[in-house]
C-alpha cells in the first residue's frame, strides 16, 4: 500500500516536508509529527484540512512527542507542507506517507498511545487489538530524545521510515506498519542505538482491499 514516502527534520518554529512525487486522488495521507523542545511542551499548528488521530508525549522538559494526522479520500497534493510550533527551539521530524486501497471514510479506528519514562534502548510497550470489518492496516510510530537509529522492529512489523538528523537535531522518529487480516491484538518494539526515554502510537487504518 505504500506509493509515498517522505521525510525531513531540523529545528525551528515551523518545520516542512515535500511530497517526492504528487499524490494520487482518493489515496489515505499519513503525516507524522515528532516535535521536542528543551524549554517546554511543543504544540504544533497543521495545516487545513488534516485530522489529528492521536498523540503521546513523554511528559518532561526536553521530551519528544509524536502526533499523526491524516486525511482519507484526499484530493491529489504536491509540493510541501509546513507545520509551524510554538516554540523557536522546537526540534523536529515529519513523514509523510500516503496509502492505496483505505476507506473513503471512517478509515481510523480507535487509536493507542503510551510512553515510556525509563531510558533504555527498547522502544514501544503495550497493544492494540484490530478490527475485523475491513482488512486493518497499522501504523506503529516511536519517537525518542536525540537523533538515534531505530532498528530490529518486532511480530513482522516493517519499518518504512528512520530519521534520526544527527544527535544535534535530536530529530529521532521511527515509523513501521503491518498488514492484517482477521482480528488481533498485536504490539511491536524496535531498538534505538543508545538508550532513550520514547512516545509511541499505534493508529489502525482500515482497508478496502490488501495491495
Amino acid at each position: 500500500p505504500w506509493l509515498n514516502i517522505t521525510s525531513l527534520g531540523a529545528e525551528d518554529s515551523s518545520g516542512s516536508c515535500i511530497w517526492t512525487s504528487s499524490t494520487q486522488g482518493g489515496n489515505w495521507l499519513g503525516m507524522i509529527v515528532k516535535t521536542e523542545s528543551a524549554t517546554g511542551s511543543v504544540t504544533n499548528t497543521v495545516p487545513a484540512g488534516w485530522t489529528l488521530a492521536g498523540s503521546s508525549s513523554v511528559v518532561a522538559t526536553n521530551s519528544p512527542k509524536v502526533s499523526v494526522y491524516y486525511k482519507e479520500n484526499a484530493a491529489s497534493e504536491s509540493g510541501s507542507v509546513t507545520v509551524t510550533f510554538n516554540r523557536t527551539d522546537t526540534t523536529w521530524s515529519i513523514a509523510l506517507v500516503e496509502i492505496a486501497g483505505a476507506a473513503p471514510t471512517s478509515s481510523v479506528a480507535t487509536v493507542t498511545t503510551f510512553n515510556d519514562t525509563t531510558a533504555d534502548t527498547t522502544t514501544g510497550t503495550g497493544t492494540i487489538t484490530t478490527t475485523t470489518q475491513t482488512t486493518p492496516l497499522v501504523l506503529a510510530a516511536s519517537a525518542v530524545s536525540s537523533g538515534v537509529q531505530f532498528s530490529s522492529w518486532g511480530n513482522s512489523y516493517t519499518e518504512i521510515e528512520d530519521n534520526a538528523m544527527g544527535a544535534a537535531a535530536g530529530s529521532g522518529l521511527g515509523v513501521a506498519y503491518r498488514i492484517f487480516s482477521s482480528t488481533t491484538t498485536t504490539g511491536t518494539t524496535a531498538t534505538v542505538g543508545s538508550s532513550r526515554a520514547d512516545a509511541s502510537i499505534y493508529v489502525p487504518v482500515k482497508l478496502n482491499t490488501t495491495t
